[in-house]
């Protein structure tokens, strides 16, 4: 008799283990905006607030389902559900409950389809609060988040103030570090790596792109890319934008598909110190009604869909490395020109033709490592002895390339300034300064040179060294101190062709001065 009551005793006793092993595992709510779903998984403890206020108001926001799994026999499971406005709390009043269908493997869930627009009845900023409850045998079971509920904040909204969250939608963008680097992401969450390997010494924008599904008749005004670069450990920083200039075009007619892009790069690391950096990216796009589509934006914590983290390097030891020019001279036509550091440069003499009336930098480019100041380019113009007439610097900014540039035309001639029918050197130079010390890019110290005859355009008359319209002692002088290499020789002394200034360059000179040539 002992042994059966003993039976029966673990028999109870196994029963109860058996109903007090019910428990909620968790659950998955899910919402959708006119753009697309959002669910939301929902552990029995953990949960963060998920905060969409930033993102502005939307049009709709739909609960369209909730389930839950449950171990073991349960009844009367129930979705309790409080809507109200933020900074206050859930009152008694506020709160609903929905109950939930039994399916297989202990999944219990509701179709609700609930535009939360509707029941707010207006326009503001809420909180969406949940749990789940259960009976198990008398005793209630919670899904609670731990004790805290589950809540997810959001604005709604119409009209002009009706914001668009682009779930579905998918961007591109190419990274510029020296080299280039493409990362793809899509609105389901996933996405490729963003953590770039080693330190880059700069960033850039080289390329991006986002693909969207609009409703028919949407017009896109416009399409940015917006950004932020903050210290890795910090909380973020202001927002910087970098439009489009390809706008909504239609790539795909039967899904109504749409792409912006850019293809201009943008340098976004510039005076960055060296560092750990966190790089937050979001497309924006607004339409003609003023209506506002976000993809990668969610909410004050952002979306780690579009996080990028990445390493500044120690700058490098300064070093002005080449210059490019753009060049106009007139008469003539426009002409790049390209010096290179540890290049030798070849003076360029120009008396042997027309003589000039301007001579134009349209564009200039300086490249260049470390930490620079300023850089700028450095001329000079002086006569055939060497003097000094004037000379001028040309400044030049941090561009969007990484390079140090102008394009503001610069006229290196003036008239002012100069004798029609002179001959001149035009000297010119690269100087920088970096940690307060200057550093140059001058041909080795020699500078780069151009000789020159100013005048109004006709050709300089044969034997007329010095461009005074006269063949004269003057003349015969300055010859004699270019073959005694007094004087730097011109391409208009070597009057016979022949490759060289010499005697025989001299006694055709003599000649046009005695009028026998």
């Amino acid at each position: 008799m002992k042994t059966i009551k003993t039976i029966i005793l673990l028999a109870a006793l196994l029963v109860a283990a058996q109903v007090s092993a019910a428990e909620f595992v968790g659950g998955k709510i899910i919402m959708a905006t006119p753009d697309g779903e959002m669910g939301f998984e929902l552990p029995p403890s953990g949960f963060e607030v998920a905060d969409y206020t930033s993102m502005g108001q939307a049009s709709s926001l739909v609960v369209k389902s909730f389930e839950t799994m449950i171990t073991g026999d349960v009844s009367n499971v129930t979705l309790a559900v409080a809507m109200y406005k933020q900074g206050q709390s859930a009152q008694a009043e506020n709160w609903m409950d929905f109950p939930l269908t039994k399916g297989s493997n202990g999944i219990w869930s509701i179709e609700l389809n609930q535009d939360l627009v509707e029941v707010a009845g207006g326009a503001g900023e809420y909180v969406l609060e949940l749990y789940a409850k259960a009976d198990d045998g008398g005793t209630q079971l919670l899904l609670n988040n731990g004790g805290e509920n589950y809540k997810v904040m959001f604005a709604l909204g119409n009209g002009e103030n009706a914001v668009h969250w682009l779930t579905t939608g998918t961007a591109t963008i190419t990274l510029y570090t020296g080299d280039y680097m493409e990362y793809r992401y899509n609105g389901d969450g996933t996405r490729d790596n963003t953590t770039m390997p080693g330190g880059v010494n700069q960033l850039a924008v080289n390329y991006f792109s986002i693909y969207y599904d609009l409703a028919e008749g949407t017009n896109i005004t416009s399409a940015s890319l917006q950004y932020m670069i903050y210290p890795e450990g910090e909380n973020g920083g202001n927002w910087n934008t970098i439009e489009c200039n390809e706008l909504n075009t239609l790539v795909s007619a039967r899904k109504n598909t749409h792409r912006s892009s850019c293809n201009e790069q943008r340098l976004i690391t510039r005076d960055l110190a060296p560092g750990n950096y966190v790089l937050r990216i979001m497309y924006q796009l607004i339409d003609d009604n003023g209506h506002y589509y976000f993809f990668g934006k969610d909410g004050d914590r952002y979306n780690d869909n579009c996080v990028f983290y990445f390493s500044i390097n120690e700058p490098a030891d300064p070093d002005i490395q080449g210059l490019s020019m753009l060049v106009t001279l007139t008469p003539g036509e426009q002409q790049d020109l390209w010096l290179e550091a540890g290049n030798a440069f070849e003076p360029v003499d120009l008396t042997g033709g027309e003589a000039l009336t301007s001579l134009t930098i349209d564009e200039a480019f300086i490249f260049a490592e470390g930490n620079f100041s300023t850089l700028g380019l450095g001329c000079k113009v002086c006569d055939v002895n060497g003097n000094d007439i004037y000379g001028k610097f040309i400044s030049t900014q941090l561009d969007d390339y990484g390079n140090w540039s102008t394009e503001e035309p610069t006229e290196l001639l003036d008239a002012t300034m100069l004798k029609n029918g002179q001959v001149y050197n035009l000297y010119f130079w690269v100087e920088g300064e970096a940690g307060g010390q200057q550093y140059y890019l001058n041909n080795d110290g020699e500078n780069y040179r151009v000789t020159f005859a100013f005048g109004s355009g006709a050709e300089v008359t044969r034997g007329d060294l010095n461009c005074d319209n006269i063949v004269d002692v003057d003349d015969l002088n300055l010859i004699i101190n270019m073959m005694l290499s007094k004087t730097e020789k011109t391409a208009a002394a070597d009057i016979n062709n022949d490759g060289n200034v010499d005697v025989d360059d001299m006694n055709i000179v003599i000649n046009i001065m005695l009028g026998k040539d």
